[in-house]
Parts: C-alpha cells; structure tokens; sequence
C-alpha cells in the first residue's frame, strides 16, 4: 500500500493509535470487570438473596445501563474517527481505511442479556480493528528491510530519515513513480519506461527518447547523490533498475 508520509512516521502515528486504542480498551474492560465485581458481590451477599428474583438474567453477569453502554460506545467513536483519520493521513490508498471500517468480526451473543451482547460486539469489534492495525504495522516494519521509498504525491525519495526532493510533475517525478513500481534490482525496458512514464507509444520511441530518459535518471542520481551519498538508478544495455550500494544491502539482511 502506498504511503503519503515516510515509512518511520507512519510506523510512529500507527504504533500511537494503538496504544491509545490498548489503553481504550483496557479503560471499557476496567469498568465493566468492576460492574461485574459488584454484582458478584451483592448476589453473594446472604441480605440480597430475596432480590435474586428482581433479576431475568440467568448467571453472574453484570446489569449494564444504557448508560454504561454509551459510555462505552462514545469512547470506542472517538478512537475509531482518529484511527480513520490518521489512515487517510498515512496511506495514498483508501483500502486501509476500507478494511478497518468493515471489521466486524463474529461475536458472543447472550439470547437472555442483549446489555450484555452489545458490550462484547463491542470489545471484540474494538480487539479485532487493533489486531488489524497490528498488522499494518507489521508490514510496514517488514517494507523497512527496503529503504528507498518515493512518495509520489509529494515528488519526494526518502532514504530512512533522509529526503530527497523532486520537482513535481517534471520527468525525473515521472520516472521515478514508474521506477518505484519495481523492486530493486528489477529491470525495465527503455520502451517501457518511455510508454509507462512519459506517455509514448512503442512505434514512436527513438533516439531523442532515449536522451530525455538519460537526462531525467542522470538528474535524479546528481541529487540522490547530494541527499544520500549515493545514486539509487542503474543502466544496463537498454534497461534501468533501482539500486542500493552494498554497505546498504549487507544490513538488510
């Protein structure tokens, strides 16, 4: 999935939903243990037993008020709506936010305690959207073990912290949104390069192409040189890859 922002921010912003939703969480669970305590202690206390029959509900679970439950439900809101938000603030893709709003997973449901039944749709519900951005985590961490990065709304090449900028909408952006669709050390054609960065058609491309494709990597390797210490494009006969010098790879690894 593509990001708007760097891969470390966005592993710090995503890390930070998730300990605000833990603790959350642990706030709902907390008060609802406590509700549960309560009840527990009252059924068990010998002056209570005649008000046993005021009570439908068969077992020890705690009677949750409409209240309670608002409570509940207005703090997991407000965590979900900064969740979504921060999503759309990370990635350039709507799928992220999509999956994390349709997750809904099966839960408990008590035929004699809908209280009850509401509170675990919404703790599981609430678990499962954290263990979903677990994992986006995860697989932002993973992506980490490849460095190079380009944000191309922001015509931007991030190495780790560093910063490389590009002028947006110029043929070095265009070809580096192109070449970022590679992994590194996969190769492209010139022609393809020329048909899926620059807009050409395989009959046209000729020599000036070529030239202007040459002009634009030479460009963006004099800057990544400046930012990184190193170029990040590699020709090969008629192809150009993305690259890493060996002091990178060997820590990769």
């Amino acid at each position: 999935m593509r990001l708007k922002v760097s891969p470390k921010e966005a592993l710090l912003r995503i890390d930070k939903l998730v300990l605000d939703g833990d603790v959350t969480l642990c706030d709902i669970r907390s008060h609802y243990d406590e509700k549960n305590r309560l009840w527990e202690q009252k059924m068990n206390d010998p002056e209570h037993f005649a008000e046993r029959s005021q009570y439908i509900r068969i077992g020890p679970e705690p009677t949750l008020t409409e209240e309670d439950l608002d409570d509940y439900h207005q703090k997991a809101w407000v965590w979900e709506e900064k969740a979504e938000e921060e999503l759309r603030d990370i990635y350039m893709d709507h799928v992220p936010v999509f999956v994390f709003q349709s997750t809904y997973p099966q839960t408990r449901v008590f035929e004699n305690c809908p209280d009850l039944t509401s509170y675990f749709k919404l703790h599981d519900t609430f678990r499962a959207k954290l263990h979903l951005l677990a994992t986006y985590y995860n697989e932002l961490e993973s992506g980490m073990k490849s460095p190079l990065l380009y944000l191309p709304d922001q015509a931007k090449i991030c190495f780790y912290d560093f910063i490389c900028p590009l002028t947006a909408d110029t043929n070095e952006a265009l070809l580096c949104a192109y070449m970022f669709e590679f992994s590194i050390g996969e190769k492209a054609e010139m022609e393809d390069i020329f048909m899926g960065a620059f807009g050409g058609k395989e009959d046209e491309f000729c020599g000036k192409d070529s030239a202007k494709i040459k002009h634009a990597y030479d460009g963006i390797n004099r800057k990544t040189n400046d930012a990184f210490g190193f170029s990040i494009l590699k020709k090969e006969g008629k192809t150009l890859c993305l690259t890493l010098p060996s002091r990178v790879t060997s820590n990769l690894t």
